[in-house]
């Protein structure tokens, strides 16, 4: 990531992080849908910034790390799917957060973000070399078992 890049990235996160701050302020019932919304809806919408700088923005934001958890819901999903379209340039750390936090969150959204069908991502490399629990397991099995079953799809088209 060059400097430019990291600026841009960086005036995101701390688009989100302020965003964050000013629901908790406000005692918005659920501080983080206001952020997701934010990103979903494109904010911070200057031409300037990429969907990367606002997704790479989002994962670095410091409110991550205060969450006392991560409860599924169908926004959080959407905005995980989303955000993994960038998966080189996310931090592993934001990931492994989200795993020690919600496993079955981040399953959801490699399912749906489709990331198991590239097997050189640098997300879904670390993902499969560092979680070897049953449940993990069974989910790159599965993974496995359907790209296999899309592999004449893939030739067709």
């Amino acid at each position: 990531m060059n400097e430019d890049e990291a600026q841009k990235v960086s005036r995101c996160r701390v688009y989100y992080e302020t965003t964050f701050q000013n629901a908790l302020n406000k005692h918005e019932p659920e501080p983080l849908d206001t952020v997701l919304h934010a990103y979903l809806n494109g904010s911070p919408s200057a031409s300037a910034f990429s969907q990367q700088d606002r997704a790479v923005g989002l994962a670095t934001a410091n409110f991550w790390q205060n969450l006392p958890s991560m409860a599924d819901s169908p926004l959080l999903r959407f905005a995980f799917n989303q955000v993994l379209r960038f998966d080189q340039a996310i931090p592993l750390s934001f990931i492994d957060l989200v795993i020690t936090r919600n496993p079955d969150l981040m399953r959801w959204a490699i399912r749906y973000s489709q990331l198991f069908e590239n097997p050189d991502s640098i997300v879904y490399k670390h993902l499969r070399a560092k979680y070897a629990t049953e449940d993990w397991l069974e989910f790159f099995a599965v993974c496995d078992r359907l790209l296999v079953q899309l592999e004449p799809y893939k030739a067709a088209v």
